[in-house]
């Protein structure tokens, strides 16, 4: 098991739970399994979950950032974070090692500021969250760190050109 906080208590505690070496502080999260596992069936488990799961879980390994870049780095640091409001770019450097001014300064080599990477995270994870259908419009805002379903609707057409809920009709959970 590879973590990327630190521990809650005895690091001991992880290893006995699930019986398995425990690393704190990793770049990557990760919770590895051997074949054998990875072959084990649950019993009454739901084929339609299923499908959604391993399809979303395909779309994350491609999407899985080079521990090297930085912007991507940041793109996982601001959605770790955004549940709990809107990062600041102090905040996102510290939890990622580095100066603000450096995070400012190795974004605007790549043409970016910070505010664009908080859009853009907030872009992806809307989409996939009203594609996923698990939550109402108003817990999607609520989430994003938007102020009220309004002012994420507003954001939503920018970004694609449609509604959320046109977007959600035009683009059902594959289920």
């Amino acid at each position: 098991m590879r973590f990327l906080h630190q521990p809650a208590g005895q690091a001991s505690y992880y290893a006995a739970f699930f019986r398995a070496p425990v690393t704190f502080s990793a770049d990557v999260a990760a919770m590895p399994f051997t074949p054998s596992q990875w072959a084990f069936s649950l019993p009454g488990g739901d084929e339609g979950l299923f499908r959604v799961l391993s399809s979303h879980a395909e779309l994350l390994h491609a999407k899985r950032p080079d521990p090297d870049d930085l912007v991507q780095r940041a793109r996982i640091e601001v959605l770790r974070v955004l549940k709990e409001g809107i990062p600041t770019i102090e905040d996102t450097a510290a939890a990622m090692g580095v100066g603000a001014r450096t995070l400012q300064r190795r974004l605007s080599d790549r043409g970016l500021t910070f505010s664009q990477i908080i859009d853009q995270v907030r872009e992806d994870q809307a989409r996939d969250l009203i594609i996923a259908g698990s939550m109402s419009l108003s817990e999607t805002a609520f989430f994003l760190g938007f102020a009220n379903q309004s002012a994420f609707s507003r954001a939503f057409k920018r970004w694609t050109g449609q509604a959320p809920r046109e977007f959600r009709r035009k683009n059902p959970n594959e289920q």
